[in-house]
């Protein structure tokens, strides 16, 4: 039934009544059911999306249990080389066991971080603290945290920010940003690369850049970037495992601040990755 181009559900009821002269009628009532179905179509409704929810989580653990497998098997199996080496004295493969088990540490632990980090996300249990500080520092924090995984590689990541620059942003959220598009650029940059970190301030907003030299990634998988129910795991170019928790994390503490971020790349010669964070109380 509609009333005024408004679908209204309705429920009849009747019943057979005799009369005295053996006619049958029928009488029954009319109920307007409009609200029961609008909230049993809202229950079905949230119950698909719960599910859709629900089945792209549990792939995204079996990814995350999947990669972070790799790091804590490496840290047990070169521990037990590092044992040995120690009862023969062989200080050189010391010095390279440790920097493995070194390597696969910071890998195990920043996959945790990144989880940790999404899970307080999705629970609300991240709060949103905008406040000023100088973001030129953060980045050379950033950096320093991968300077042995550059090393191992060759390449170098330089910061062409030379100067101060104040900033009102969420300090936790946009040093895990930066972490996460700095640690993606390393894994898919082969040895010798380059990874350039830019700004560029423009009226509304300040635009940040990761950009490297690396594998570049394909038009197919540009659009998934950024979507939990795509993730998958990849590996770098030293066989380095990668879910893309870190871009999608990044994507939700950017739109935490208004901004956006985006992708651009040519498969082959590189991949810019940029963010923008618009100005807040007058301030970037």
């Amino acid at each position: 039934m509609k009333k005024k181009d408004e679908l209204i559900w309705t429920h009849f009821e009747s019943i057979p009544r005799v009369l005295a002269n053996n006619d049958i009628i029928w009488t029954g009532t009319l109920n307007d059911i409009t609200e029961r179905k609008n909230v049993e179509q809202l229950i079905i409704s949230q119950n698909q999306e719960l599910k859709k929810l629900n089945a792209e989580k549990d792939k995204f653990f079996s990814v995350i249990a999947h990669d972070l497998k790799s790091p804590v098997s490496a840290i047990l199996g070169f521990s037990e080389h590092l044992m040995e080496s120690v009862e023969d004295k062989d200080y050189d493969q010391i010095k390279e066991f440790a920097g493995i088990i070194l390597l696969s540490t910071k890998r195990a632990m920043s996959l945790l971080i990144n989880l940790m980090e999404w899970s307080q996300s999705q629970s609300g249990r991240m709060a949103f603290n905008p406040e000023s500080f100088e973001l030129n520092t953060v980045i050379k924090e950033v950096i320093l945290l991968f300077n042995y995984n550059a090393e191992q590689k060759s390449i170098s990541i330089i910061n062409t920010l030379e100067t101060e620059l104040w900033i009102k942003a969420d300090k936790r959220m946009i040093g895990s940003v930066l972490r996460n598009l700095i640690s993606n650029a390393l894994k898919f940059t082969n040895p010798g690369g380059i990874i350039t970190i830019t700004s560029v301030l423009k009226k509304e907003d300040l635009v940040i850049s990761v950009s490297d030299t690396g594998v570049g990634i394909s038009k197919v998988r540009m659009g998934k970037l950024f979507c939990i129910s795509e993730s998958s795991s990849t590996q770098g170019t030293q066989k380095e495992k990668g879910t893309g928790l870190g871009l999608i994390l990044s994507k939700e503490f950017i739109e935490k601040h208004n901004g956006k971020i985006w992708a651009e790349s040519t498969v082959g010669e590189g991949t810019v990755i940029s963010f923008s964070l618009p100005f807040i109380d007058g301030k970037i």
